[in-house]
């Protein structure tokens, strides 16, 4: 499992989706996208250079 996280998102507060985070018990990696609001405007490319791998895996 991966969580994608914008470091600005103004929707959803970074810092409960990161204590989120730290309690699960299932093994996941969480990516923070940095200088990145909650639509991703301006990074969705880094944001398909992210997810396309993790599809192929």
């Amino acid at each position: 499992m991966t969580v994608i996280q914008p470091d600005a998102d103004e929707v959803v507060e970074p810092q409960a989706v990161y204590d989120w985070s730290a309690q699960l018990s299932r093994p996941h990696e969480l990516l923070k996208v940095a200088e990145c609001g909650h639509f991703f405007h301006g990074k969705l490319t880094d944001l398909k250079d992210l997810v396309l791998p993790r599809l192929a895996s």
